[in-house]
């Protein structure tokens, strides 16, 4: 990814500058508490709320504020953050994240990378916990990204994720019957925020301890050329116009030539055991090209990194990836058959 992350939007990493590869990096052996984070990362300021008033001046908008950051002057466009109601109540940067220093103290769990996005309308904090795991010979690390927003669309909210060591992309998806993220409404209460954190860990335990199952299975399951070709088409199927004709620029074609070169030995890590020919390496093929190949736009004049960062966390990144998970493990029960895969596509679309 090319360095244009904003002025705004510094983040600071311990150890290797994962996704961005910029930013503050501190050494590998730092613990660095949140407040410390918040601080290099240019999000130690307050949110404020400040009465909308008519073009003018002489009327205030009744029932609506504008949220606004503390440490920019009223003449940088760049300080307003969103518009709210008279029942929000601003949880600042400090608040939201008091969680990870709890993480920290209570669980041996470490900050490794802090954020925002849109100049600081959405503000993260990754926290990684103590003991990696192994995925046949692919290492893989736990971790909690806390995210909370500050223009009323988002709550405080714990989502979590694995990510390779290999190369650093994201492997979340959603489980049946299990939670991928928790949340609250903004509150300031230290109780429920312990009461959070408990709650965390409880439903990670869970929720690593299902995905780790089900990749080691993946890892164990070969795939050859024709199960892959019909996985790919069953998730970037080929579009149709309205005169029922195949269009003649055939992008889905395009993303699933890519990804098959990825499979085929592209992809970062793609001579280990648990990558090379299975399953789970299908998999991370998905993921790699969601989190580093695939392209985005750019929107209100945002960098495209920005964009992606955004799309991989928690936007339709992040659901392109959950979807390739549920359906190739729908997929792998009906191996000896690929051809049935095509009656998957709705089921995932």
């Amino acid at each position: 990814m090319a360095h244009k992350i904003e002025d705004l939007d510094n983040p600071v990493f311990v150890g290797d500058a994962a996704w961005h590869r910029l930013g503050t990096t501190l050494p590998h052996d730092k613990d660095l508490p949140a407040r410390e984070a918040l601080e290099l990362s240019k999000l130690d300021w307050r949110t404020d709320l400040e009465p909308i008033r008519s073009i003018n001046g002489d009327v205030i908008i009744p029932g609506h504020f504008a949220t606004v950051r503390s440490d920019l002057s009223p003449n940088d466009v760049r300080r307003y953050l969103g518009v709210v109601g008279d029942k929000y109540t601003p949880v600042h940067n400090e608040e939201a994240f008091e969680v990870a220093d709890i993480l920290r103290n209570q669980f041996g769990a470490r900050i490794e990378t802090c954020g925002s996005l849109k100049n600081g309308k959405l503000v993260w904090m990754m926290v990684s916990l103590p003991t990696p795991v192994n995925i046949k010979d692919d290492r893989i690390h736990e971790y909690f990204l806390l995210m909370t927003s500050h223009d009323g669309t988002k709550r405080v909210t714990m989502g979590f994720t694995m990510v390779r060591v290999v190369c650093w992309n994201t492997l979340t998806m959603a489980l049946n019957g299990l939670k991928d993220s928790i949340s609250v409404p903004h509150t300031k209460t230290a109780p429920e925020k312990m009461k959070w954190a408990s709650a965390a860990m409880v439903e990670s335990k869970l929720y690593f301890g299902k995905l780790s199952e089900m990749f080691t299975k993946w890892a164990n399951e070969t795939v050859d050329r024709r199960f892959v070709k019909a996985y790919l088409e069953a998730i970037f199927p080929d579009p149709v116009t309205k005169d029922g004709k195949e269009p003649k620029r055939n992008r889905n074609q395009n993303v699933r030539d890519e990804i098959t070169t990825l499979f085929n030995g592209k992809q970062i890590g793609a001579a280990q055991d648990a990558t090379n020919g299975t399953a789970y390496g299908l998999f991370n093929a998905v993921t790699e090209y969601v989190d580093y190949d695939r392209s985005t736009r750019q929107h209100n004049g945002r960098q495209a990194d920005d964009s992606r960062l955004e799309s991989t966390w928690f936007g339709s990144g992040a659901t392109l990836r959950s979807r390739a998970g549920n359906l190739l493990e729908r997929a792998l029960v009906i191996k000896s058959n690929p051809e049935k895969m095509s009656d998957l596509v709705l089921s995932v679309n």
